[in-house]
C-alpha cells in the first residue's frame, strides 16, 4: 500500500496531464522536456538517497522508496513538460498569427486587372470587358487571417465607357487604406486572353498614367486566376 505522501504525489502526477488539453499546447516540447526533466530527477532523488546526509524515514521498505522516487520524479517531469508545452504552444501560436496576418496582406495589397474571352476567339479578350480583383483581408492577427477575393466585371459600350469605369474602379482600391500603404500596392495586368494590340499596351499605359508614386505595375503573360462572379459595374 502507498503511504499517504506517495498518494498524494500520485494523485498530483495524473492530474497534471489534464494541461494537454490547453489550447495551443505543444506536444512535443512537453514530452521532451519531460523526459529529460524524469530522467534527471530520478538520478538527482537516487543520488540524494544514497547520500549518508540523507535520512530515510524509519521502516521504508526499498520497494516504497523506489515508487516514491518514481512518483516524484515523475511530477517534476510533467510539471516541467507542461510548462514548455505551454510556452512553446503559445510561441508558435504567435508565429502562425504572424504568417498569416503577412501573407493575407500580401495578396490584399495585389489589384488583379484580367480579360474574358471573346467567345469568337479564346485568344482574344472580349472589347470592352475586364475583371478587377482586389482581395479584403479578414480575421487579421488571428490564425484565421485571410483575404477575400472581390470581383467586378466591366462591361462597356464603348472605350471612353471602359476607361471611366475601370479607372473608377483603381481609384477606389488606392483610396482603401485596408488594403495596406501605397508603396507597397502592385497592379497585375494579365494579357492572356490578348487585351488588344502589342497584348493591350495601350490599356497598360492608361492604367500606369492612373497609379501615384511607389505603386509597382506588373504586366504578365500567364495564366490569370480563375474568374469567379461578382459585381457588374456600371456608369
Amino acid at each position: 500500500m502507498f503511504t499517504t505522501t506517495q498518494s498524494e504525489l500520485l494523485a498530483v502526477a495524473l492530474s497534471a496531464p489534464l494541461a494537454l488539453a490547453l489550447p495551443n499546447f505543444d506536444m512535443t516540447a512537453f514530452l521532451v522536456v519531460a523526459a529529460i526533466a524524469f530522467a534527471a530527477a530520478v538520478v538527482a532523488i537516487a543520488v540524494a538517497i544514497a547520500m549518508p546526509a540523507v535520512a530515510i524515514a524509519a521502516g521504508a521498505t526499498l520497494l516504497g522508496t523506489v515508487v516514491t522516487v518514481v512518483a516524484v520524479a515523475a511530477l517534476i517531469a510533467l510539471v516541467a513538460g507542461t510548462a514548455a508545452g505551454i510556452y512553446w504552444g503559445e510561441k508558435k501560436q504567435k508565429e502562425r498569427v504572424i504568417i498569416k496576418t503577412r501573407e493575407a496582406m500580401e495578396q490584399a495589397r495585389k489589384l488583379h486587372i484580367t480579360f474574358l474571352p471573346d467567345p469568337q476567339n479564346p485568344e482574344l479578350a472580349k472589347q470592352f470587358t475586364c475583371q478587377v480583383v482586389s482581395y479584403l483581408p479578414q480575421q487579421l492577427n488571428t490564425p484565421q487571417a485571410h483575404a477575400v477575393p472581390q470581383t467586378t466585371t466591366i462591361e462597356a459600350r464603348n472605350a471612353e465607357e471602359f476607361y471611366q469605369q475601370l479607372k473608377a474602379q483603381v481609384d477606389t482600391w488606392l483610396d482603401d487604406k485596408r488594403f495596406g500603404p501605397i508603396k507597397k500596392r502592385e497592379v497585375w495586368f494579365y494579357t492572356k486572353p490578348s487585351p488588344g494590340p502589342e497584348n493591350g499596351e495601350a490599356i497598360a499605359s492608361k492604367i500606369k498614367s492612373w497609379l501615384p508614386s511607389g505603386v509597382t505595375f506588373v504586366r504578365t503573360d500567364k495564366t490569370p486566376p480563375m474568374a469567379k462572379s461578382g459585381h457588374v459595374a456600371s456608369n
